[in-house]
Protein backbone atom coordinates (compact mmCIF):
# COMPACT_ATOMS: atom_id res chain seq x y z
CA UNK A 1 0.00 0.00 0.00
CA UNK A 2 2.73 2.24 -1.12
CA UNK A 3 0.44 5.15 -1.97
CA UNK A 4 -2.26 4.68 0.35
CA UNK A 5 -3.71 8.13 0.99
CA UNK A 6 -2.53 10.46 -2.10
CA UNK A 7 -5.24 13.06 -3.43
CA UNK A 8 -5.70 13.27 -6.95
CA UNK A 9 -7.85 15.18 -9.49
CA UNK A 10 -10.50 13.07 -9.21
CA UNK A 11 -14.35 14.11 -8.48
CA UNK A 12 -15.33 11.70 -6.11
CA UNK A 13 -12.77 13.27 -3.51
CA UNK A 14 -15.16 16.23 -3.35
CA UNK A 15 -18.10 15.43 -0.83
CA UNK A 16 -17.29 18.85 1.30
CA UNK A 17 -18.29 18.36 4.78
CA UNK A 18 -21.88 18.13 5.89
CA UNK A 19 -22.19 19.51 1.89
CA UNK A 20 -23.00 16.80 -0.60
CA UNK A 21 -22.07 17.88 -3.86
CA UNK A 22 -23.38 15.72 -7.20
CA UNK A 23 -21.17 15.47 -10.17
CA UNK A 24 -18.07 16.64 -11.27
CA UNK A 25 -18.58 20.46 -11.80
CA UNK A 26 -16.24 22.97 -12.69
CA UNK A 27 -16.64 24.05 -8.68
CA UNK A 28 -15.21 20.55 -7.68
CA UNK A 29 -12.49 20.21 -10.21
CA UNK A 30 -11.07 23.74 -8.74
CA UNK A 31 -11.26 22.47 -5.46
CA UNK A 32 -9.27 19.77 -6.43
CA UNK A 33 -6.43 21.69 -7.86
CA UNK A 34 -6.58 23.66 -4.83
CA UNK A 35 -6.39 20.31 -2.09
CA UNK A 36 -3.36 19.31 -4.58
CA UNK A 37 -1.21 22.28 -4.46
CA UNK A 38 -2.15 23.10 -0.62
CA UNK A 39 -0.94 19.76 0.50
CA UNK A 40 1.47 18.21 -2.05
CA UNK A 41 3.37 21.28 -3.66
CA UNK A 42 5.79 20.84 -6.63
CA UNK A 43 7.77 18.11 -4.43
CA UNK A 44 4.58 15.53 -3.49
CA UNK A 45 5.59 15.24 0.06
CA UNK A 46 5.31 17.89 2.23
CA UNK A 47 2.31 18.80 4.29
CA UNK A 48 2.04 22.17 5.72
CA UNK A 49 0.21 22.84 8.70
CA UNK A 50 -0.56 26.62 7.92
CA UNK A 51 -2.14 25.13 4.92
CA UNK A 52 -3.89 22.53 6.24
CA UNK A 53 -5.25 25.24 8.79
CA UNK A 54 -6.19 27.46 6.04
CA UNK A 55 -8.14 25.31 4.10
CA UNK A 56 -12.19 25.08 5.57
CA UNK A 57 -12.23 21.30 6.13
CA UNK A 58 -11.92 19.21 9.07
CA UNK A 59 -9.09 16.96 8.30
CA UNK A 60 -6.56 13.88 9.59
CA UNK A 61 -2.98 13.22 9.42
CA UNK A 62 -2.71 9.10 8.72
CA UNK A 63 0.05 6.75 8.69
CA UNK A 64 -0.34 3.12 7.78
CA UNK A 65 2.24 0.91 9.01
CA UNK A 66 5.84 2.25 7.76
CA UNK A 67 4.02 4.39 4.80
CA UNK A 68 4.44 8.48 4.40
CA UNK A 69 2.44 10.39 6.63
CA UNK A 70 -0.65 11.81 4.80
CA UNK A 71 -4.05 13.37 4.78
CA UNK A 72 -7.69 12.91 5.11
CA UNK A 73 -10.44 14.67 4.83
CA UNK A 74 -13.82 15.10 6.22
CA UNK A 75 -16.40 14.23 4.22
CA UNK A 76 -19.40 13.60 6.20
CA UNK A 77 -20.73 13.72 9.86
CA UNK A 78 -23.13 11.30 10.58
CA UNK A 79 -25.74 11.81 13.28
CA UNK A 80 -25.95 8.61 15.87
CA UNK A 81 -29.50 7.31 17.06
CA UNK A 82 -28.06 8.21 20.88
CA UNK A 83 -27.97 11.86 22.24
CA UNK A 84 -24.95 9.84 24.59
CA UNK A 85 -22.93 9.04 21.12
CA UNK A 86 -21.40 11.65 19.18
CA UNK A 87 -21.34 11.99 15.46
CA UNK A 88 -19.76 9.00 12.83
CA UNK A 89 -16.57 10.85 11.03
CA UNK A 90 -16.11 9.64 8.16
CA UNK A 91 -12.47 10.71 6.18
CA UNK A 92 -11.94 10.15 2.66
CA UNK A 93 -8.46 9.76 0.41
CA UNK A 94 -8.95 9.71 -3.37
CA UNK A 95 -8.29 6.14 -3.94
CA UNK A 96 -11.86 5.56 -2.17
CA UNK A 97 -10.19 4.33 0.91
CA UNK A 98 -12.31 5.28 4.46
CA UNK A 99 -12.07 5.69 8.41
CA UNK A 100 -15.30 6.21 10.13
CA UNK A 101 -14.20 7.45 13.70
CA UNK A 102 -16.42 7.72 16.75
CA UNK A 103 -14.95 9.77 19.54
CA UNK A 104 -11.46 9.30 17.93
CA UNK A 105 -11.97 5.46 17.92
CA UNK A 106 -11.89 3.81 14.36
CA UNK A 107 -15.24 2.23 14.23
CA UNK A 108 -15.04 0.80 10.54
CA UNK A 109 -12.59 0.96 7.33
CA UNK A 110 -13.82 0.57 3.74
CA UNK A 111 -11.25 -0.44 0.48
CA UNK A 112 -8.45 -1.14 2.52
CA UNK A 113 -6.21 -3.48 0.72
CA UNK A 114 -5.47 -5.85 3.78
CA UNK A 115 -8.48 -6.15 5.39
CA UNK A 116 -11.15 -4.12 7.00
CA UNK A 117 -13.24 -3.52 10.23
CA UNK A 118 -16.50 -3.85 9.27
CA UNK A 119 -18.16 -3.86 12.68
CA UNK A 120 -18.22 -3.10 16.52
CA UNK A 121 -21.23 -3.58 18.90
CA UNK A 122 -21.81 -2.95 22.22
CA UNK A 123 -24.77 -2.81 24.35
CA UNK A 124 -22.19 -0.08 26.67
CA UNK A 125 -20.83 3.07 25.99
CA UNK A 126 -17.21 3.44 24.46
CA UNK A 127 -15.60 4.48 27.72
CA UNK A 128 -13.67 6.98 24.88
CA UNK A 129 -17.21 8.27 24.43
CA UNK A 130 -17.74 8.95 28.09
CA UNK A 131 -14.43 10.54 28.68
CA UNK A 132 -11.72 8.33 30.16
CA UNK A 133 -10.06 11.52 32.21
CA UNK A 134 -12.89 11.52 34.49
CA UNK A 135 -13.07 9.49 37.71
CA UNK A 136 -16.56 7.98 36.43
CA UNK A 137 -15.58 6.27 33.64
CA UNK A 138 -15.49 2.61 33.79
CA UNK A 139 -11.98 1.44 32.41
CA UNK A 140 -13.02 -1.89 30.92
CA UNK A 141 -15.35 -2.80 27.55
CA UNK A 142 -16.77 -5.36 26.24
CA UNK A 143 -17.79 -5.37 23.04
CA UNK A 144 -18.37 -7.53 19.43
CA UNK A 145 -15.95 -7.27 16.54
CA UNK A 146 -16.48 -8.17 12.83
CA UNK A 147 -13.82 -7.76 10.20
CA UNK A 148 -12.42 -9.00 6.93
CA UNK A 149 -11.12 -10.60 4.97
CA UNK A 150 -12.03 -14.55 6.19
CA UNK A 151 -15.57 -15.16 8.63
CA UNK A 152 -14.42 -13.21 11.57
CA UNK A 153 -18.07 -12.24 12.29
CA UNK A 154 -18.86 -11.10 15.96
CA UNK A 155 -16.11 -12.12 18.05
CA UNK A 156 -16.15 -10.90 21.81
CA UNK A 157 -13.44 -8.39 22.81
CA UNK A 158 -12.48 -7.20 26.19
CA UNK A 159 -11.10 -3.83 26.25
CA UNK A 160 -9.07 -2.72 29.07
CA UNK A 161 -7.91 0.78 29.79
CA UNK A 162 -4.66 2.32 31.77
CA UNK A 163 -4.40 5.90 32.26
CA UNK A 164 -0.39 7.01 31.93
CA UNK A 165 1.38 10.72 32.50
CA UNK A 166 0.46 13.49 30.83
CA UNK A 167 2.97 13.43 28.33
CA UNK A 168 4.50 15.90 25.52
CA UNK A 169 3.01 14.61 22.72
CA UNK A 170 5.02 15.32 18.90
CA UNK A 171 2.76 15.52 16.29
CA UNK A 172 2.95 16.62 12.90
CA UNK A 173 1.47 20.42 13.56
CA UNK A 174 3.29 20.59 16.90
CA UNK A 175 3.51 19.30 20.69
CA UNK A 176 0.87 19.45 22.73
CA UNK A 177 0.77 18.23 26.28
CA UNK A 178 -1.85 15.25 26.49
CA UNK A 179 -3.31 12.33 28.56
CA UNK A 180 -1.56 9.32 27.49
CA UNK A 181 -4.19 6.17 27.68
CA UNK A 182 -3.17 2.12 26.89
CA UNK A 183 -6.27 0.49 25.70
CA UNK A 184 -4.98 -3.70 26.04
CA UNK A 185 -7.44 -5.50 23.88
CA UNK A 186 -8.29 -9.38 24.23
CA UNK A 187 -10.14 -11.43 21.72
CA UNK A 188 -10.36 -14.89 23.54
CA UNK A 189 -12.30 -16.53 20.82
CA UNK A 190 -8.86 -16.95 18.83
CA UNK A 191 -6.26 -16.24 21.49
CA UNK A 192 -5.38 -12.72 20.38
CA UNK A 193 -4.01 -9.66 22.00
CA UNK A 194 -2.67 -6.23 21.01
CA UNK A 195 -2.41 -2.59 22.14
CA UNK A 196 -4.06 0.83 20.81
CA UNK A 197 -2.79 3.97 22.33
CA UNK A 198 -4.81 7.18 22.79
CA UNK A 199 -3.51 11.27 23.61
CA UNK A 200 -6.21 12.72 25.33
CA UNK A 201 -7.09 16.62 26.12
CA UNK A 202 -6.62 16.24 29.99
CA UNK A 203 -9.36 18.69 30.82
CA UNK A 204 -12.31 17.48 28.09
CA UNK A 205 -10.81 13.86 27.18
CA UNK A 206 -11.06 14.48 23.48
CA UNK A 207 -8.90 12.02 21.27
CA UNK A 208 -5.64 13.92 19.98
CA UNK A 209 -3.80 11.53 18.32
CA UNK A 210 -3.86 7.75 18.68
CA UNK A 211 -1.94 4.24 17.25
CA UNK A 212 -4.59 1.86 16.66
CA UNK A 213 -4.56 -1.97 15.32
CA UNK A 214 -8.44 -2.46 13.73
CA UNK A 215 -8.29 -6.00 14.03
CA UNK A 216 -5.62 -8.03 15.03
CA UNK A 217 -3.13 -8.57 12.58
CA UNK A 218 -3.81 -5.47 10.94
CA UNK A 219 -0.70 -3.18 10.28
CA UNK A 220 -0.78 0.02 12.51
CA UNK A 221 -3.25 3.03 11.89
CA UNK A 222 -1.24 6.07 13.35
CA UNK A 223 -3.92 9.30 13.84
CA UNK A 224 -3.55 12.49 14.64
CA UNK A 225 -5.98 15.80 14.11
CA UNK A 226 -4.86 18.49 11.58
CA UNK A 227 -8.15 20.44 11.85
CA UNK A 228 -10.79 19.26 13.98
CA UNK A 229 -14.36 19.25 13.35
CA UNK A 230 -16.27 21.87 14.77
CA UNK A 231 -19.10 20.06 14.97
CA UNK A 232 -17.60 18.47 18.01
CA UNK A 233 -18.48 20.74 21.12
CA UNK A 234 -16.16 18.92 23.53
CA UNK A 235 -13.56 21.71 24.12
Amino acid sequence: MTKFFRFSHYCYLFFIPLILIGGCSQNARDLSETIQSAFWGSDNHAISPDKVEELPYASLYVRMGENPLALMILTWAEPTNSPEHPANLKWLSANREMLVTQAGRVIKTVNLKEGNLIHLESANIDPLVLGLQKDTTPHSWKYKITWSPGYHTRYQALSTFTLQEIENKHLPNGTQALLHVIEQVEIPQIKQQYQNHYWLRPQSGEVIASEQYIFPGSERLTLSLGKRYVGDNRG
